[in-house]
């Protein structure tokens, strides 16, 4: 109960933002080193946390890009994003920029929240807010 409660409250507190929301399949790879994301080596890094792969980050396949990551060591690296389609809630982690759209993720990722339909629908309008790290396990 308190967990939803606080679940709850965290994202009132939080800015939604209507976001355009793709999929790019190389978040999918799990041996693709991080050295490959803009979230690699910095003070930032996901490296510096221990994972040198993706599939080592614990929301694995639910990871990809952020606009709120301009470049290289963010401080908004790491960040954990509520991603809301249609009714259905999954949450990312930003490792990696994304231009172009506010938010994207691994086609898994995609697929999920859009039904298995990631390749046919490409881009969705989605609402995205940042909410607390433990929600992507971190």
């Amino acid at each position: 109960m308190k967990l939803s409660t606080f679940a709850h409250a965290s994202v009132l507190s939080a800015a939604i933002r209507a976001a355009r929301v793709t999929y790019d399949d190389g978040y999918d790879l799990p041996s693709r080193s991080l050295v490959e994301v803009a979230c690699s080596d910095g003070s930032n890094g996901m490296i510096r946390r221990g994972w040198h792969f993706q599939s080592e980050i614990p929301s694995y396949p639910y990871i990809g890009g952020s606009s709120d990551i301009a470049s290289w060591n963010s401080p908004n690296c790491g960040q954990c994003l509520a991603v809301t389609f249609e009714r259905k809630s999954i949450y990312i982690l930003a490792i990696d920029v994304s231009t172009g759209s506010v938010v994207n993720m691994a086609k898994k990722a995609m697929d999920d929240i859009t039904g298995g339909r990631a390749i046919e629908v490409g881009t969705v309008d989605a609402d995205v807010v940042a909410v607390d790290n433990k929600f992507c396990g971190v």
